[in-house]
């Protein structure tokens, strides 16, 4: 079993339990609110805010807000778990046509090492960051690669970023055109010469600053799981109000201020509105 796997099942695990337990605590604290009404416990408050209801008109705008927030919300959930997902699949594939994304996972090219005997510090005007996301672009002929490019590569399965700081052409030892290459912030430079092969892309300056730590939760199991949360939560809360609404109306046509042929409606007019206001002031 992997480390990605075994995280995942205990991020499910954990989010199943932690789900369970907040279901069943809102079903009860619901379930409470459901009582409170029905026994007529909170029948001056429902009184007043109905009452108060009545005096308002009717705000198309602030329901069109409303839904309009929500819209938003919810398309910026899917843009970033689509944005995530994307920058997972290209993630480690060679640039051709289409540029790489990848999230920087380490330090190595975040300033100039004192021990770096291949770069001053004056030389270089940008460092990467970690958790930068990066562009990489598609490589130029081999040939054309020079000194200080910064390259992605592959190696033992994984992505490193570092830049070429010595070339050393094909010879008796080797076929193969060799780049040496080293981390910025790195006392010596890579244990073994990078091919041309292995290379997935050159690095031309474009980053954006720290998303890629939101990506990489986005991507992460708890990432996964946060949003299906947020799903829950999305279906959840309006069926909650529903059901609290069909309550309060109930209460409402016992106390005699709805009728039951207009149960979940207001008066049409706002006349029939003042009228009904000026009734209720009357009784108390």
């Amino acid at each position: 079993m992997t480390f990605e796997v075994y995280s995942f099942l205990l991020c499910l695990i954990t989010f199943t339990l932690l789900t369970g337990v907040f279901t069943v605590t809102v079903a009860w604290l619901v379930k409470l609110k459901f009582k409170v009404i029905e026994l007529g416990a909170e029948d001056e408050k429902i009184k007043k805010e109905y009452l108060k209801s009545l005096e308002k008109k009717p705000s198309i705008i602030g329901k069109v807000f409303d839904c309009f927030v929500l819209f938003v919300c919810c398309l910026l959930l899917v843009l970033a778990f689509v944005f995530s997902s994307y920058v997972s699949i290209r993630d480690g594939k060679k640039a051709n046509g289409i540029p790489t994304l990848s999230v920087v996972k380490s330090e190595s090219m975040s300033y100039v090492n004192d021990k770096n005997q291949y770069v001053k510090p004056e030389e270089v005007t940008e460092h990467i960051q970690m958790f930068d996301l990066i562009v990489f672009y598609k490589l130029p002929d081999e040939e054309d690669l020079k000194l200080n490019d910064i390259i992605i590569y592959e190696a033992d399965g994984e992505l490193i970023i570092h830049r070429i700081v010595a070339i050393e052409e094909p010879n008796s030892k080797h076929q193969e055109r060799y780049f040496l290459l080293h981390g910025d912030a790195n006392r010596s430079p890579d244990y073994f010469p990078v091919t041309y092969s292995q290379m997935k892309g050159i690095y031309t300056g474009d980053r954006i600053p720290m998303v890629g730590s939101f990506i990489m939760f986005m991507q992460s199991p708890s990432g996964w799981l946060c949003i299906i949360l947020m799903v829950y939560a999305i279906i959840a809360v309006p069926i909650i109000e529903k059901n609290i609404k069909k309550r309060i109306d109930a209460r409402l046509i016992l106390m005699g201020l709805v009728d039951k042929n207009q149960e979940k409606t207001h008066h049409n007019t706002e006349t029939s509105k003042e009228e009904k206001v000026k009734e209720q002031q009357k009784e108390d």
